[in-house]
């Protein structure tokens, strides 16, 4: 393979110029979550799998947060030259994970999902209403604290549709960031 070249910017992600990093080919978005899925905190002890009382998020603060989680995602997105991204939260709720997925590849018709840890069992889920209708959340990784026994976890794997970037594609069987 290639060169691997890490540069590391204290900065807020926002502030990343997609134009200042052109030959950037793969971005980790872990973004801020609401951190249901950590096992461990108090209010774990105390959480059921409604979203009302999963670790004392309330549906507005998991509103505003999934808001932020689409801007970063939706930024990392527009690098001009990213072949690959991947999202990933620890939480186990579908608005910051499938959710976000859903509306995030719904602006961003050249990227789409891929299988991420095609071993891994449980997969993302659909939930309710139409939020997630067409997506193929299924290629989305989910951990569940009660279910696998860690800690609750989320990652989806976006990967630019041949011919919509300005840099190279990966060639079959190369391998690009480990996920």
């Amino acid at each position: 393979g290639g060169r691997v070249r890490v540069q590391v910017h204290h900065r807020s992600f926002l502030e990343a110029s997609p134009e200042q990093f052109q030959e950037v080919k793969a971005i980790v978005v872990d973004p801020t979550c609401s951190g249901s899925g950590m096992i461990g905190r108090v209010d774990h002890l105390l959480r059921h799998h409604s979203i009302g009382n999963s670790c004392g998020a309330s549906r507005k603060r998991v509103a505003a947060i999934a808001s932020f989680q689409k801007r970063i995602l939706s930024h990392a997105l527009s690098f001009p030259s990213v072949e690959r991204v991947v999202y990933s939260t620890c939480s186990v709720h579908d608005e910051e994970n499938e959710h976000v997925v859903a509306d995030v590849l719904a602006s961003n018709p050249e990227f789409v999902l891929m299988k991420a840890l095609p071993e891994w069992q449980r997969r993302g889920r659909h939930g309710k209403g139409a939020k997630t209708k067409g997506i193929e959340v299924t290629n989305c990784v989910r951990a569940d604290p009660v279910k696998d026994l860690t800690t609750g976890f989320f990652v989806a794997v976006f990967e630019r549709r041949r011919g919509r970037n300005k840099g190279k594609r990966l060639r079959e069987g190369e391998h690009g960031p480990q996920t």
